[in-house]
């Protein structure tokens, strides 16, 4: 990732980062998104990420080719009502209103993608695409995912205005009172919080234990108590 979308990136809340505040993330808690843009963890680029950026003009060009959609490469937006929402989308079709999403699938992921011109997808992906709607004012979003290098299958989601804007509610609230009010959000029961919270408290050389429904249910009443 290069400096200019890294600082856009902690500007405010994009598609991927409001799937994880939704809770609709297998790869991403809520606590990460909270270090994230205060600063106090950086995602690094993985191979699988790299090769996800390198495939897109692949995959966007196989799916003009089948759709006979003229695309161009979207940019950086801001939301027209919030400063602190944004998107940055993969493609926008020229002549219609949708914007497109590229994704390249592993054999191990393509069980999660359903049938074909359905929006049958990871939930998490379907978050990030119905947020893009929003930002873009668009009233559809195309997921364009190569699967195992070989195989194209398109997906179609179509605006959803109340799952719009519960995300909406959902990322006022995270950033009105967690970022700017520099307090970590509640702890999950993900397998990346122990790792986030070593981040969030270093000076601790103690192993964190994983957090599981019984540990969660004695932070929860902790919380009451101090209340």
């Amino acid at each position: 990732m290069n400096e200019v979308f890294q600082q856009e990136r902690l500007s405010g809340l994009g598609g991927s980062d409001m799937a994880a505040i939704c809770g609709l993330s297998p790869y991403k808690t809520k606590l990460q998104v909270f270090l994230e843009k205060t600063g106090r963890y950086k995602t690094e680029e993985t191979e699988a990420m790299w090769f996800g950026t390198e495939h897109e003009p692949v995959i966007a060009k196989r799916y003009s080719l089948v759709t006979g959609a003229k695309l161009v490469k979207g940019e950086f937006k801001k939301s027209d009502d919030y400063p602190f929402f944004f998107g940055h989308a993969d493609y926008l079709s020229v002549l219609d209103p949708f914007g497109v999403e590229c994704k390249a699938v592993g054999g191990q992921q393509a069980r999660r993608w359903g049938v074909v011109g359905t929006d049958n997808l990871p939930q998490e992906y379907l978050a990030q695409c119905q947020w893009y709607c929003y930002i873009y004012g668009l009233p559809r979003w195309d997921v364009a995912a190569m699967i195992t290098g070989n195989e194209l299958r398109v997906y179609t989601i179509h605006a959803n205005n109340d799952f719009i804007d519960n995300m909406i509610l959902e990322g006022k609230h995270f950033w009105e009172n967690f970022i700017q009010k520099n307090i970590a959000p509640p702890i999950e029961d993900s397998p990346r919080t122990g790792e986030m919270l070593q981040i969030l408290y270093p000076r601790s050389t103690d192993k964190i234990a994983e957090p599981n429904v019984e540990l969660l249910g004695i932070v929860s009443l902790l919380r009451e108590e101090k209340s």
